[in-house]
């Protein structure tokens, strides 16, 4: 709970600079612990049905994350072939992304290298139509697009990772 407290003040801070009117460069440190402690117990509620012990690990310029995904809550099997390996899987299962992070100047897009379920190496565009049908709204019939360009938040600039930690530019 106090490295998920850590990040919430960081967040607070970070949010509270934004509205400042003269801002000088600044770098906030994110550690591992701080950001899995914070999605684990403070965005629970957040994370589409089904997805649980998530936890992400820092390497230079490289992120991985494992969790949980309870396939029964999610669907997405839905559509899928007979003779698809996903077809044979069921219940929670762990789930395994590699990938990096390209950056241009206050905006990121994630390039998803690898994915395994249950071990089992899975397309990339398996793990597209997961993240997307997990996050259908009203608001958004289409789901969230993995690939899509997205705005850093906070205003910040350039995103940096390290072994154990990411370095947040402002």
């Amino acid at each position: 709970i106090t490295a998920a407290a850590s990040l919430a003040r960081k967040l607070t801070s970070i949010e509270a600079r934004k509205r400042e009117k003269t801002r000088k460069p600044e770098t906030v440190v994110v550690t591992e612990h701080e950001l899995n402690s914070y999605l684990n117990l403070k965005l629970k509620e957040d994370m589409p049905t089904g997805i649980s012990d998530v936890q992400v690990s820092m390497q230079r310029e490289r992120l991985q994350a494992t969790g949980q995904v309870d396939l029964d809550k999610l669907d997405i099997k839905k559509g899928s072939s007979p003779f698809s390996p996903l077809s044979l899987l069921s219940g929670k299962v762990l789930v395994l992304l590699g990938g990096r992070l390209q950056r241009l100047d206050g905006f990121g897009n994630v390039q998803i290298e690898e994915v395994q379920l249950a071990t089992i190496p899975v397309p990339v565009s398996v793990l597209e139509r997961l993240i997307a049908s997990s996050t259908r709204t009203e608001r958004n019939p289409e789901g969230f697009d993995i690939n899509a360009p997205f705005r850093f938040p906070y205003s910040v600039k350039r995103v940096r990772f390290e072994p154990g930690r990411a370095l947040l530019d402002f």
